[in-house]
């Protein structure tokens, strides 16, 4: 493959905003390989990719086996993933902070349902502690 043909650039939009599940498993492998001690994937969901994912991740796999770290295209591209997930971190606290304040009276919902809420929004608040990408 040239740097033409780099599947970080080529496959951009799957790695950066993409919001479905094969998508979220290759943004997962990418991650991995930046920083496997913080990012985990989980080899289980390949048996989710379709013939044309597959590919993808393939060719990630075989770019990066091949340039590693030394990629800019590559580390430009994880950066980016990760401020993405901080400025969606941060909006998921400040959330969580909203949920935690409100007065049932003005909830349109049962306790239950705030009670969901928040729970939601505390357990991706634990991940993004896991990642770092709350100060």
């Amino acid at each position: 493959m040239s740097a033409n043909d780099n599947p970080f650039a080529l496959y951009r939009d799957k790695l950066i905003g993409a919001n479905y599940s094969t998508a979220l498993s290759l943004q997962a492998f990418v991650l991995s390989m930046y920083n496997g001690n913080t990012w985990k994937f989980r080899g289980d969901s390949l048996s989710n990719f379709d013939e044309q994912h597959l590919v993808i991740f393939m060719r990630l796999a075989s770019w990066y086996r091949e340039h590693t770290e030394s990629c800019p295209v590559f580390m430009e591209t994880c950066r980016t993933m990760i401020e993405k997930r901080k400025q969606l971190a941060a909006e998921n606290l400040r959330e969580l902070e909203k949920l935690r304040d409100t007065d049932l009276a003005n909830f349109d919902g049962t306790a239950a349902d705030l009670r969901h809420l928040i729970d939601d929004r505390e357990k991706q608040y634990e991940v993004d502690k896991g990642h770092y990408l709350i100060d």
